[in-house]
C-alpha cells in the first residue's frame, strides 16, 4: 500500500499550519534525543500513534517500518546484552553472559529509532509538498531550494512505484522475494536500476524547469501565503505546555 497517497501526503486529518506540524516534530525530537528515557520514549510512541490515528494515518501503512525495526531491534538488544556487562546476568551462552542492563540499553536505542522514524514519517504524511515549500520560503530559504525540497517529497510515491515495478520484473526473472529476509537479501540487484531510473527522471524534470526559466529571477510571486489562525495559536500553546511538562517529568 502506498504510504504517500495523492502526491506524497495524506489528505485526511485536521488542517493546521505547517509551522504547527514542524513545532510538534521538533518538540518530540528534542525530548527524545535529550532525555533518552525508556518511559518517556514509550509515552511518546503512544502519543505519536494516537496522533497518527487522529490525522487518518492507518497502522497498516506503518507495517513495513515496524517489521524492519523489529529485526534491527532484536539484533541490537542481543548485541548490547552480550557486549554491555551492566546489571544482573540473565543467562550464559557459549561462555558469554547476557546482562539485563545491556538489553535495556539496546531496547532504549531501538525505541529512540522507532520514535524518530515515526515522527518524520508522520510529518511527511501530514504535510503536503506545497506546504513544505511555503514553510521553507517563510523561513527565508531561497525559493529555488524550497521548491526542490517540495518536489523531493512529491517524488516519494513515484520512487515507491518504481521499486514495486522493479520487484515485479525481478520476480518474473526467477528472483523469489517472499518474506522480509529474502527481500533484504535481494536488494543489491534492485538498488542500481532504481538509482538509474531516479537519475533519469530527475534529469528530465531539471531540463523541463530550465526550459521554463526556473531560477532566472531572484524573487518569485506566490499565490498562497501562510497565516496562523486561532486554532494554530492554540495548538502551538498546547505543544509548548506538552514539551515543558515532559521535560520537567
Amino acid at each position: 500500500m502506498n504510504p504517500f497517497p495523492e502526491g506524497g501526503v495524506s489528505r485526511s486529518g485536521p488542517a493546521f499550519d505547517p509551522r504547527v506540524k514542524l513545532a510538534w516534530l521538533l518538540a518530540n525530537v528534542a525530548l527524545a534525543v535529550w532525555h533518552q528515557h525508556i518511559g518517556l520514549l514509550v509515552l511518546q510512541l503512544i502519543l505519536i500513534l494516537g496522533v497518527n490515528r487522529w490525522i487518518g494515518l492507518s497502522l497498516g501503512r506503518l507495517r513495513p517500518l515496524f517489521q524492519v525495526t523489529a529485526v534491527l531491534g532484536l539484533q541490537l538488544v542481543l548485541l548490547q546484552g552480550f557486549l554491555q556487562p551492566e546489571g544482573s546476568k540473565l543467562f550464559v551462552l557459549a561462555g558469554l553472559g547476557f546482562y539485563a542492563g545491556g538489553a535495556l540499553l539496546g531496547l532504549k536505542g531501538i525505541l529512540l529509532i522507532l520514535v524518530l522514524s515515526l515522527l518524520f514519517f508522520q510529518f511527511l504524511s501530514w504535510t503536503s509538498p506545497r506546504e513544505i515549500t511555503l514553510l521553507l520560503i517563510k523561513m527565508r530559504l531561497p525559493y529555488r531550494y524550497a521548491f526542490t525540497a517540495g518536489m523531493a517529497v512529491r517524488f516519494l510515491p513515484l520512487l515507491q512505484m518504481d521499486l514495486q515495478s522493479i520487484y515485479q520484473s525481478q520476480l518474473s526473472r526467477g528472483l523469489h522475494q517472499d518474506g522480509l529476509f529474502k527481500k533484504i537479501k535481494g536488494l543489491p540487484p534492485i538498488i542500481l536500476p532504481l538509482i538509474l531510473m531516479t537519475l533519469r527522471r530527475a534529469e528530465a524534470v531539471a531540463r523541463s524547469m530550465e526550459l521554463k526559466g526556473f531560477g532566472l529571477q531572484p524573487r518569485v510571486t506566490l499565490l498562497a501565503e501562510l497565516k496562523l489562525k486561532k486554532k494554530d495559536f492554540g495548538a502551538l500553546a498546547a505543544i509548548a505546555c506538552y514539551g515543558i511538562l515532559l521535560a520537567w517529568w
